[in-house]
């Protein structure tokens, strides 16, 4: 597959985000504002990569100029249906705890033992 035949597979998949959308730092800033208020989720600087893919996506989809323009949309009264696409874009879609294998061995090696050897009572 050509470099031109993946990109229309992603464009036709919704997967294709346009490099001339970029997330500039006062608008991230503001995008990562407004998600912590509305989630308690926080995007740290080393995250605007990924909040520029997913919320890219939605920026194209619902063909809006840039990423400001999302801001105000989801801050609108029309854009409240837009807020549970937002939960989408920016948020994990596993709900079992044991996902992450780093929490299970907390949980084995630590914390569990810690509560036998204490004995401690819930």
């Amino acid at each position: 597959m050509t470099k031109y035949q993946s990109n229309i597979s992603k464009i036709l998949e919704g997967k294709f985000v346009s490099s001339n959308i970029k997330l500039n730092d006062k608008t991230f800033n503001d995008l990562r504002e407004l998600i912590y208020n509305l989630t308690g989720i926080y995007y740290t600087d080393t995250k605007k990569y990924l909040l520029e893919s997913k919320i890219g996506k939605r920026v194209i989809e619902l063909k809006l100029q840039d990423f400001a323009e999302y801001i105000s949309f989801v801050k609108s009264p029309r854009g409240k249906l837009e807020l549970e696409q937002l939960y989408i874009a920016i948020t994990i879609n596993e709900t079992y705890f044991f996902r992450a294998d780093n929490q299970f061995q907390t949980l084995e090696n630590f914390i569990i033992p810690e509560i036998i050897e204490k004995k401690i009572c819930f």
